[in-house]
């Protein structure tokens, strides 16, 4: 404890350097936020976080003062302070995912945007699949209960290796543009897992037996053994799919999008999604976006230099059941051949 009462810690993720500092030191002695595999953990989002001592150095600070009446965030570009009752708060809250440092918290949003801030690393909100044979990288990309889970599942079932389950980065460096790993644990409903896609369930030797209602039940599932041996892949082709999957359609419905403005807006509006969405924090403290003009001009730059640098192969958007998922992705492999 410095003489001012307050706790530090710091963590290091593809280069970025962030301090927590607080008052009250359990809330940065929670581990299940920043390690555990559970539905909460800043793990189901990106690949791991490393301890590094703040004294060195920080790209910025998150500083929560743990205090009781009013809660309140105040954003700056590179500290954001929050001011509320956040113990007691850890105590009553119902998801545990919009905390502080949950995975749908301030923390991970502050997190994404110094990444673009000062490493110039933009984050898709995607899962990662790699297809070592095409050297092709397929991004899932989607908003929660859209279907990446499903092809992401189907992926590992037909061979392919896992990049990311989540948040998926991109970055311009002098050889071009490097994409590295993201998460490796995600939030998977059991029923698609063990129902739709079993083989991948029986690798993984879960315990489920104890479950009543398996398509009621959603856990965070360590699918590292799935995982490419690779943390980056250097100008890799990609394949970009935007699914909506639906139980019990017949035939797939599957489109083609080529043109360059709209490929770049998807693109922005995903990068964009969790550094400017608003929440509330433990049900009732507002978090506003993080965003600001001068980093959006500058994600719009990259990203439609990206869109222009010939490394898209393919954008599609699918409508199926989970049995067809890749149908449109096989059709892009039997024409490169």
């Amino acid at each position: 404890m410095d003489p001012h009462g307050a706790y530090g810690r710091g963590f290091e993720l593809l280069g970025l350097r962030l301090g927590a500092v607080t008052n009250n030191p359990a809330l940065l002695a929670a581990e299940e936020y920043f390690s555990g595999c559970v539905v909460h953990s800043l793990r189901t989002n990106i690949l791991a976080l490393a301890d590094v001592s703040p004294e060195d150095g920080v790209d910025g600070a998150l500083y929560a003062w743990d205090v009781e009446g009013p809660g309140q965030i105040n954003a700056g570009e590179t500290e954001v302070v929050a001011v509320g009752p956040f113990q007691r708060l850890e105590h009553s809250v119902k998801d545990p995912r919009y905390s502080l440092f949950g995975n749908l918290g301030l923390f991970f949003k502050f997190m994404m945007a110094m990444l673009e801030r000062a490493r110039g690393i933009m984050s898709f909100h995607a899962s990662g699949l790699y297809h070592a044979a095409a050297n092709e990288l397929i991004l899932v990309l989607g908003a929660p209960g859209a279907g990446k889970t499903v092809l992401l599942l189907a992926g590992l079932q037909r061979g392919f290796t896992l990049f990311s389950t989540e948040m998926t980065h991109l970055q311009a460096t002098p050889e071009g543009w490097r994409f590295s790993k993201g998460a490796l644990y995600d939030n998977v409903r059991l029923g698609t897992l063990l129902v739709d896609f079993p083989e991948v369930g029986r690798r993984l030797n879960l315990r489920t037996d104890h479950v009543q209602d398996v398509w009621g039940t959603k856990i965070a599932v360590d699918l590292s053994p799935f995982q490419t041996p690779q943390d980056h892949l250097d100008n890799p082709k990609v394949a970009i799919l935007l699914p909506k999957i639906e139980a019990g359609r017949v035939r797939p419905e599957i489109q083609e999008v080529r043109d360059h403005e709209a490929i770049v807006r998807l693109l922005f509006t995903n990068a964009t999604e969790k550094i400017a969405s608003s929440t509330l924090l433990y049900g009732t403290i507002p978090s506003g976006s993080l965003d600001t003009a001068d980093l959006m001009r500058a994600r719009y730059q990259r990203l439609d230099r990206y869109a222009a640098s010939g490394g898209i192969a393919l954008v599609q958007s699918i409508l199926s059941a989970p049995a067809h998922c890749l149908d449109g992705y096989d059709r892009h492999l039997a024409a490169r051949k």
